[in-house]
């Protein structure tokens, strides 16, 4: 059994700004800053790293664990509100397609891994009707450093498989961003660079994934054939 693990943000949806706004929300709440965000930078950090950026670029001082934590509550409680409204957000091309494909090969664990928390994981992709197609996760909540990741994902993968899928088996990592390759060589695991988000291919290229593509509708049958391959 080969297990296939999913970017979210940019790489299966766009949520039209949604996430943002709940974090700068969440920043006025616990820290009481009117645009926390401004700034820094999200492509590929994970949800506690963002926290701890605008704490230093604000306080110039680390963030609390309590303060993470009371930060995650409120971005969550504000993002399931936020994400009600998604006129401005989509699911990326093909993705349906593709996870449709994925999904009926019985020698395929689909799973995201994904520097949202899961409860913000979780709002999303049921958001957009996917998150049916997903069996397990790993999560910022587990680790905010992603590059701890895949290991979380792959025990999981193990207990809910039913002896199908065992350590060792092939891992693939899905994303848009270098920070998702570097996770996959972290973890042992194969990486297919998309460039659907922020970063280019000439960008992606340079942290050298397994394959790359531009898209899953483009890029379909060269995805297939990697999967296949491994």
């Amino acid at each position: 059994m080969k297990l296939l693990l999913f970017d979210i943000d940019h790489t299966l949806l766009f949520t039209g700004g949604c996430g943002t706004k709940a974090l700068n929300y969440a920043f006025k709440e616990v820290f009481n800053l009117s645009d926390g965000m401004k700034g820094i930078p999200v492509a590929g950090r994970t949800d506690p790293l963002i926290v701890m950026d605008v704490v230093r670029a604000n306080f110039n001082r680390e963030a609390t664990q309590r303060e993470i934590d009371e930060a995650m509550s409120a971005y969550a409680q504000r993002l399931q509100s936020e994400i009600n409204d998604i006129s401005k957000g989509h699911l990326k091309n093909g993705v349906i397609e593709l996870l449709e494909i994925l999904q009926k090969d019985k020698e395929n664990l689909l799973g995201v891994l994904t520097g949202n928390i899961k409860k913000g994981a979780d709002i999303k992709l049921e958001a957009f009707n996917i998150s049916g197609y997903f069996e397990l996760g790993a999560y910022s909540s587990d680790y905010a450093d992603r590059n701890k990741l895949v290991p979380v994902a792959v025990n999981r993968a193990e207990k809910i498989s039913a002896g199908n899928f065992s350590i060792g088996d092939p891992v693939i990592v899905i994303g848009d961003t270098p920070y998702d390759v570097a996770c996959a060589k972290a973890g042992g695991a194969y990486s297919i660079a998309v460039a659907t988000g922020p970063y280019s291919v000439d960008v992606l290229k340079e942290s050298a994934p397994d394959l790359i593509i531009n898209d899953f509708v483009t890029g379909k049958s060269e995805f297939l054939d990697f999967i296949a391959s491994v």
